[in-house]
């Protein structure tokens, strides 16, 4: 059962052999378990099914040789899953061993063993595999310790570094002795646990000799269930000591029994101690809170009314077969607000705070904006009546928050900057400059995330680092807020193309929301979404589409058919497809983003920008007319500029892709000046060492030597620039088909300059 299975295969009518194989739906075991934070037992059960469906492939003379996260990936159930047995070697059964120690004679090397046709993941390979030795069984145990050991310690026992040769890769698997697992974690509760057993049993299974390794994945199975029952394990040497301590581990109940019964009286006393003084405290607390209880139930009172009146109206015996949507109920909810509740201005301006935040969660911010402002203004009369611009009240403050947040989903990043830091000082004047609240945790948080998308990265990193510290102070370190701000953080890291840490704050964000509020929560779901845009940056498109896809169900199931955030996700799963090479497929997915975005937030939002730069990028992979990109590019660039300062470097891009295609046709005035303008916006706005400052000025160099100008604008910063790019093309930043374009463009140049 945790094996896919085989359901076909044969040749085609061109004579191509094919297999047929049971789809899996699920995430890398990786994944699942630091997604579900598993712990420690919970993931040596999950891997001791994954050692009985190994073990039967032996048993069936099968060798996996690719063990790897990819490989093994756990369903929505749990269950984990084998396959792609797409290198696997069939066992000769006149070779078939069940114990390594006990080898005969070797079998001949395989055509698939041979030097120069090894398929195989470095990471995963045994000493034997990556040296193309004759493998047996031994070789799949040594990937399941590694497998083991990752699991156990989130890292791999040691790690083979991108670009290495053969005879590199060899020496480190060969020869580099892993640190034992308890000595490569930092928590002490964890190193404690692995230490003993788990350490033993993994480092048998990773040992460099094969005969010297379990004999198979049932016996690595067996001690991992041995452990877990607490009892002596087969790799440990059997000792009086150790089996005294694991007649402890399996006895705690008995063991411990009197020093709790001694405990338990000691606590009581103590605790009846303190529940009388509570008592006392509480007394005086309930007086205070009876007047302040007094002060509210009339605002609650007609809060009940109204939304009972309203309410009343999805009743199927009023609607008569006419169901209102949640759009329409809070439509109608904002109607009758405009009706009642004069006499009560404070209940009228939290209620229709409540609607427009309601309307900002559908995507109907347009609706939104009026409520919020009129919210403001409200509060504003009933908290600063003298207009004197004191605001200092809570409630103005939260209305200047939300709607600074609402602004920001429009793409008014300025008017929302205004606005949240506005909130984010008037809440400090309220409660203190170095006060811990949750509203100004808020405040941090949100400002932080704006500041971010706005390209202000150091200061968007130290307001997301204060606020994740104050809501882990406030909220403890499991709730769903302390995830939003992780999640935040991860987005940050992404940003500066840290995919290791991006994708473990995204996981623990993903864990977290998963804990506080369920799988189909829209912050749940999103961070489904940025986990699966990092594993696709890493190169897992396989478990990037199997999240994007699980994303759009979900939003589908949540949202209206043109939310912003289905069209997220069209979008992000058309560059999956542009990745995989379905270009066709990812200019209809790009088309169907940008007609949800145009008709949900209007033609002119900063999403369609986006979509029409990535719609130019693919036309230009596609090989159409660069007049087709050239028009994506325009008006991607002219929604920019209607948005954003002169010089942001935001604009860059779409002047960079412009100002090429205007060289290529041999307009070398017009290409001069955008790139003299785009390297202009990028050294603005983003720092002299990024990748995207050495793009532009590449262009701009080659512009100007094309256009006869060999001076201090053109050669000597061309070089430099250029060693930039080689630098981001082997470390696999950027996109790899632009830095292509732009190395080649340059190197050209250099060589026609030196000739002339």
């Amino acid at each position: 059962p945790h094996i896919a299975r085989l359901l076909d295969g044969g040749r085609d009518a061109e004579g191509r052999p094919y297999v047929a194989m049971e789809y899996v739906e699920g995430v890398p075991i990786d994944v699942h378990c630091a997604a579900q934070q598993l712990d420690l037992p919970a993931r040596l059960r999950l891997f001791q099914r994954v050692c009985d469906a190994v073990d039967y492939a032996h048993r069936n003379l099968v060798l996996h040789r690719d063990l790897k996260p990819a490989n093994l990936l756990v369903t929505a159930d749990g269950a984990p899953k084998l396959l792609d047995f797409g290198i696997a070697k069939v066992i000769d059964p006149e070779d078939a061993v069940t114990d390594v120690r006990n080898l005969g004679p070797a079998p001949a090397p395989t055509a698939l063993t041979q030097p120069g046709l090894r398929l195989l993941t470095p990471t995963y390979a045994s000493p034997e595999q990556i040296r193309g030795e004759p493998l047996t069984t031994a070789s799949d145990v040594y990937a399941l310790g590694v497998l083991l050991y990752q699991l156990l310690t989130d890292r791999l026992p040691y790690v083979v570094p991108p670009g290495s040769s053969l005879l590199e890769m060899e020496r480190t698997i060969s020869e580099v002795v892993p640190r034992r697992m308890s000595d490569a974690i930092d928590d002490r509760r964890r190193r404690r646990a692995l230490r003993g057993d788990l350490d033993t049993i993994v480092a048998t299974a990773l040992r460099k000799t094969p005969a010297r390794r379990y004999a198979s994945a049932a016996q690595l199975g067996e001690d991992l269930a041995r452990h877990l029952a607490g009892e002596p394990v087969r790799a440990r040497p059997d000792t009086v000591g150790y089996r005294l301590r694991t007649f402890v581990r399996r006895n705690r109940v008995l063991v411990t029994a009197a020093a709790l019964i001694v405990l338990s009286l000691l606590i009581g006393l103590t605790t009846t101690a303190w529940q009388a003084q509570r008592a006392q405290r509480a007394l005086t607390t309930a007086e205070t809170n009876l007047r302040v209880a007094e002060t509210e139930r009339t605002k609650a009172e007609r809060t009940v009314d109204f939304l009972s009146d309203l309410f009343i109206h999805a009743d199927p015996a009023l609607a008569q077969g006419d169901a209102l949507t949640v759009g329409e109920l809070v439509d109608s909810g904002a109607e009758q607000l405009m009706r009642d509740l004069d006499d009560v201005p404070a209940v009228r301006a939290e209620l229709m705070d409540i609607l427009g935040q309601v309307h900002h969660s559908l995507g109907r911010l347009d609706q939104a904006e009026p409520l919020l402002r009129d919210t403001l203004t409200l509060r504003r009369q009933l908290y600063a009546p003298d207009g004197g611009g004191d605001d200092r009240d809570p409630a103005i403050a939260r209305s200047l928050h939300r709607l600074g947040t609402l602004l920001d989903d429009q793409g008014r990043g300025d008017e929302a900057e205004q606005l949240l830091r506005q909130s984010l000082a008037l809440h400090q004047q309220l409660h203190g400059a170095d006060a811990r609240h949750v509203d100004i945790a808020d405040g941090l948080n949100d400002l932080g995330a704006l500041l971010h998308d706005r390209g202000q990265l150091d200061e968007a990193e130290t307001l997301l680092q204060r606020a994740l510290t104050m809501r882990q102070a406030l909220l403890g370190p499991r709730h769903a807020e302390v995830g939003e701000t992780l999640n935040n953080l991860a987005v940050l890291a992404y940003r500066r193309r840290d995919l290791a840490r991006a994708e473990q704050r995204f996981l623990h964000a993903l864990a977290l929301r998963r804990r506080a509020l369920g799988d189909r929560h829209p912050m749940t779901v999103t961070s489904y979404n940025n986990l699966a845009a990092v594993r696709q940056q890493r190169g897992d498109t396989v478990t990037a589409n199997v999240l994007y896809q699980r994303v759009l169900q979900a939003r589908r199931l949540l949202y209206d058919a043109d939310h912003p955030r289905i069209a997220e996700t069209l979008n992000n799963l058309a560059l999956l497809r542009r990745q995989r090479g379905d270009v066709d497929g990812a200019l209809r997915l790009f088309g169907a983003a940008e007609a949800m975005i145009a008709r949900s937030l209007g033609d002119d939002h900063p999403m369609i920008a986006i979509l029409r730069n990535h719609l130019g990028d693919t036309r230009l992979i596609q090989g159409d007319a660069p007049a087709r990109a050239a028009d994506d590019y325009a008006a991607a660039l002219a929604i920019r500029r209607a948005a954003l300062p002169a010089d942001h470097w935001q604009l860059a891009y779409p002047l960079l892709r412009l100002g090429l295609i205007d060289l290529d046709a041999g307009r070398i005035a017009r290409a001069v000046a955008r790139l003299d303008e785009a390297a202009r916006c990028r050294r603005a706005g983003l720092p002299a060492n990024d990748r995207r400052v050495a793009e532009t000025d590449v262009a701009r160099a080659v512009a100007h030597l094309r256009a006869g100008r060999n001076d201090a604008n053109a050669q000597p910063p061309l070089a430099e620039a250029l060693d930039a790019l080689r630098a981001a093309r082997a470390a696999g930043a950027g996109d790899a088909m632009l830095l292509d374009d732009l190395i080649d463009r340059a190197e050209n140049a250099l060589r026609s300059s030196s000739r002339s």
